[in-house]
């Protein structure tokens, strides 16, 4: 009987995906099942040879692969002159074909383990991480660097502001060489539920930063632009009514 091979097999990058969650799920073995990065790091590795599929399959040239890139850009030491920012979903334009030019990049990482009766990581117990930032409980959209900012989407399971308590979707900036948190992006839920918002799934979005600003759609349906600084440097834009707070 022949074998039926599909076209995204062919691809190096396909074969290459598949050794990518052989490895990390190798290692999860030795992170605990409790810790909310566990399944977050397992599930996202995952989508890396599913969406790669997806793409050959809708004849689209782009394929995800979220977590290799937040893996290999944020928490990797630092790169050499050779390192690229990746400013938005797939890379670098033109093409944004998930290729980067950064050289010297590790071929492996040991995320650690936490303090005893803690969930904060031991940096001591790492291999090739740089810093390590508490998001919330869930993350879905791409991690992007540009201009020496780390952007990321989650919920508000770890309020970082007690002013804004509950479920929120949330935009974080952190510095990437140092990893300190600089600004968020707190976005209020649809008052729906998850009749139009669905509870905890935070800031689905992938960030887009094109120069001095960021784009990205809020799960209220919007498409808003920030300036990568916050509000460090005023507000460069009118008020709103929406109740998003930087």
């Amino acid at each position: 009987m022949k074998t039926i091979r599909f076209d995204h097999e062919k691809l190096a990058v396909y074969q290459r995906s598949l050794k990518f969650v052989t490895w990390l799920t190798e290692i999860l073995e030795r992170v605990p099942p409790k810790l909310s990065a566990h399944g977050q790091l397992d599930r996202a590795s995952t989508s890396i040879p599913l969406n790669i599929a997806e793409g050959i399959r809708s004849k689209i040239k782009n394929t995800a692969a979220p977590l290799l890139i937040f893996l290999l850009i944020l928490i990797c030491p630092a790169m050499p002159a050779q390192s690229a920012d990746w400013p938005r979903w797939g890379g670098n334009d033109p093409g944004r074909n998930m290729y980067s030019p950064a050289k010297g990049l590790p071929d492996r990482f040991d995320p650690g383990k936490p303090k005893s009766g803690t969930e904060e990581i031991d940096m001591k117990t790492t291999k090739n991480v740089k810093w390590v930032a508490t998001l919330g409980s869930q993350a879905y959209g791409n991690v992007v660097v540009a201009d020496g900012k780390v952007f990321i989407g989650t919920n508000n399971e770890n309020p970082r502001d007690p002013k804004h308590q509950g479920d929120r979707s949330i935009l974080l900036c952190f510095d990437e060489k140092t990893g300190e948190f600089l600004w968020q992006l707190v976005v209020p839920k649809l008052k729906a539920g998850k009749v139009n918002d669905w509870e905890g799934l935070g800031l689905l979005s992938s960030p887009c930063v094109e120069g001095n600003r960021v784009y990205l759609v809020t799960s209220r349906c919007e498409v808003i632009c920030l300036d990568t600084e916050g509000m460090a440097n005023g507000n460069d834009g009118p008020p709103t009514s929406s109740g998003f707070t930087t």
